[in-house]
């Protein structure tokens, strides 16, 4: 008998648990600084179905992506090279370097999700995509001068007026 199983006894006798040892993680790719954006379309915070998102808006050189599982696999990184796209990923444990999007989820936390009971899929859908309309149409930013989201895309697409 070896130390390690006396100790294991000794735990079990005692009512004890033995604290499990976590394997360290290693990052998938290697993490540098992130690039700051120019101007708006430069760069994309992950959140939303790509190929549908992208039909409508241009392709950004950079997708801003936390650590999480989602964004750890080969497809999304697949993805990004088949696009011509680059995945960078924030350091793990600092959700301040993606304020962007971390900014827009509580917002979207605080004025939609906490806001209401959805009893069906459909519903959620549709109470979402109005506060997104809303959002992006409506409701004026002063990030970006206090204009709305889509008259200040339409702005860099067309051209000033």
């Amino acid at each position: 008998m070896n130390h390690k199983k006396v100790e294991r006894m000794y735990y079990r006798d005692e009512g004890l648990s033995l604290r499990r040892r976590r394997r360290k993680k290693l990052a998938a790719v290697p993490r540098v600084a992130r690039p700051r954006p120019t101007h708006p379309g430069r760069c994309y915070a992950l959140s939303g179905i790509l190929d549908r998102l992208f039909l409508t808006r241009p392709l950004p050189e950079t997708l801003i992506l936390d650590n999480g599982p989602e964004f750890a696999g080969t497809v999304l990184d697949a993805w990004a090279a088949q696009h011509g796209m680059h995945p960078h990923f924030i350091q793990p444990g600092k959700p301040i370097q993606n304020a962007f999007i971390e900014s827009f989820n509580g917002k979207l936390r605080d004025e939609c999700l906490n806001e209401h009971w959805f009893l069906t899929l459909q519903e959620a859908q549709l109470v979402i995509e109005t506060w997104w309309r809303e959002y992006n149409e409506e409701r004026t930013h002063s990030a970006i001068g206090d204009v709305t989201p889509r008259s200040s895309l339409l702005t860099i697409t067309t051209g000033p007026s």
